[in-house]
């Protein structure tokens, strides 16, 4: 009963995202399957920071690994920099910080929420006063061309990855011009930069049984502008225009802007940013 409050609480949650300018077509296909899917789901995930702080039996209970042994050694302080001072921001390789969702005017429209929606999809709120309902993303800031990027406070342990996910009226992987196919972000499992969509595991699946190919290294960051961008392969290993949209408060990625919001219905453009915690 618990699960099925949260998951209605978070779909009505996901609907609550206030449109800035979206196109306004009628809607020819549904963003999602039909919530008599949400029925049967035993979809019960360990939260992330729930994860964290579970004893090494709770985990084993719950199917997790061991946490590491902690391992108490002197620390050494170099003489070039005195104690207790933090290296300087952005100078690590990994980045720990929020994703913002921003118009082309670059207004702010909220950024991406921990709490997914009733589907397994993550979506955009306006969260500009409460950082503690964003989703926390680390990846590697120095990487060459795409990576992934994992979230630290999603809200499962077993699907650590920010993702792309086969949209449910998506006909294939293929995202292109002509076409109104789409892809979710949701949580998933780790796949091979550079490569198609392929079988694993992810939220959207597990919240509906629905099965939906998957790509998690589709990131690529520009330390210049703070844009993360998405670049999603082709069932041709070919590298489509990836266009970002916000549509019911869901993000999705697609090949054809005209397609998408002529199918989808009201829809935002928007690019990710990347806003150090």
């Amino acid at each position: 009963m618990l699960v099925k409050l949260l998951s209605i609480f978070a779909l009505g949650a996901s609907t609550a995202f206030v449109s800035a300018t979206p196109s306004s077509t009628p809607r020819a296909l549904d963003l999602n399957p039909p919530t008599s899917v949400l029925e049967n789901s035993n979809y019960n995930p360990i939260p992330q920071l729930t994860a964290r702080g579970l004893t090494n039996a709770k985990r084993l209970a719950a199917g997790l690994p061991l946490k590491p042994p902690t391992r108490r050694t002197r620390t050494h302080v170099s003489r070039s920099q005195p104690s207790g001072v933090p290296p300087a921001s952005g100078s690590s390789g990994n980045g720990g910080g929020y994703l913002e969702a921003r118009d082309s005017d670059g207004k702010c429209l909220g950024f991406v929420s921990k709490v997914q929606n009733a589907f397994g999809e993550y979506v955009v709120q306006d969260q500009k006063e409460d950082s503690d309902l964003r989703l926390r993303v680390s990846f590697d800031m120095n990487a060459e061309g795409v990576t992934d990027i994992q979230t630290t406070n999603g809200p499962d342990t077993d699907l650590p990855y920010l993702g792309g996910v086969k949209g449910f009226a998506s006909d294939s992987t293929n995202i292109e011009e002509g076409s109104p196919n789409y892809i979710y972000i949701a949580g998933t499992v780790q796949t091979s930069p550079n490569e198609p969509a392929s079988d694993g595991s992810n939220t959207f699946t597990q919240v509906t049984s629905i099965a939906a190919q998957i790509e998690s290294a589709i990131w690529s960051y520009n330390a210049d502008t703070s844009v993360i961008a998405p670049q999603w392969i082709n069932e041709d290993s070919g590298s489509p225009t990836t266009y970002v949209a916000i549509a019911d408060g869901v993000i999705v990625l697609t090949g054809d802007k005209t397609e998408l919001a002529e199918q989808l219905g009201p829809v935002d453009w928007v690019s990710l940013y990347y806003v150090p915690a």
